[in-house]
């Protein structure tokens, strides 16, 4: 059930699930998920079927980077908790620079763990390249 072409009294573009898979490249499973977390409140029809605005677009969308940059579930809820309470989004965007600089101090700190990862496991095949050849010489 395609709703691109249905507009509620405000003039805004009304979407299906089917807009939003095709839009987003996310499963059903995946969009009720973020429904069933609170992330997302989509209208039902008379037939019980989901009508989503473009403000549930928006909030999938961020809901999506913020995932591929890191951030929690109850992270992304906490922003935007913090907008829903203050919609100039002062304390979203100062929360939201805080877990931002928390999670680049995560990133780098992987980093320096896997580059000594890298150091010992390039030494250790070295060291096993090394010993195969002189048994193979043997």
């Amino acid at each position: 059930m395609n709703k691109s072409n249905v507009e509620d009294g405000e003039n805004q573009r009304l979407l299906g699930i089917s807009d939003l898979i095709e839009m987003l490249g996310i499963s059903a499973r995946t969009i009720r998920y973020y429904e069933e977390l609170g992330f997302i409140h989509p209208y039902r029809t008379a037939g019980n079927h989901r009508i989503y605005h473009r403000k549930d677009y928006a909030r999938l969308r961020m809901i999506l980077r913020g995932r591929m940059l890191g951030f929690s579930l109850d992270e992304m809820k906490e922003l935007f908790q913090l907008y829903d309470a203050d919609p100039s989004e002062k304390e979203q965007l100062k929360r939201g620079i805080e877990l931002a600089k928390k999670h680049l101090e995560d990133i780098h700190s992987r980093m320096s763990e896997m580059r000594i990862l890298e150091t010992d496991l390039t030494a250790a095949l070295e060291d096993a390249q090394k010993r195969l050849k002189q048994l193979q010489v043997e």
